[in-house]
């Protein structure tokens, strides 16, 4: 498995309300508005899964499910549709009563073929995925 890391991002609200508002995929609905049609086609969610098509590399249809909910502190991520099997956490940590930390770790089955040239696709794909994220209004 190759693992990916985001860096560590701040979002001004407790661990409790990011993780309540995280974990049901329903509030992704305001995400949504930022991500362009060029980046990722039918874009369905409801509070456990997401579905999207990526066009980049011949991806085609992800779909993608909360396999756990760890209260204030992890949402589980695992691939139901892809064509590379992967998981992810999504680490949520109290910096203090107002402010929290979010990180994203993604392990992924990339064939060694693949790795180099799906690696930076990955990675960007996650820090942007980060940035929509901590700048959710919580």
């Amino acid at each position: 498995m190759t693992e990916f890391k985001t860096q560590t991002g701040r979002i001004a609200a407790p661990a409790c309300r990011v993780f309540e508002v995280l974990s049901d995929w329903n509030h992704l609905a305001k995400i949504k508005k930022k991500i362009s049609e060029s980046q990722l086609r039918g874009f369905e969610f409801d509070a456990d899964s997401c579905r999207f098509v990526v066009d980049s590399y011949g991806v085609g249809e992800i779909v993608v499910r909360i396999a756990e909910r760890v209260p204030c502190t992890a949402i589980k991520i695992k691939a139901d549709k892809s064509p590379i099997d992967f998981n992810a956490i999504v680490s949520i940590e109290e910096e203090n009563p107002e402010a929290s930390l979010l990180t994203i770790n993604l392990e992924a089955d990339l064939p060694f073929m693949l790795k180099n040239i799906l690696s930076p696709s990955i990675q960007k794909g996650m820090d942007r995925i980060l940035d929509l994220l901590t700048d959710y209004s919580y």
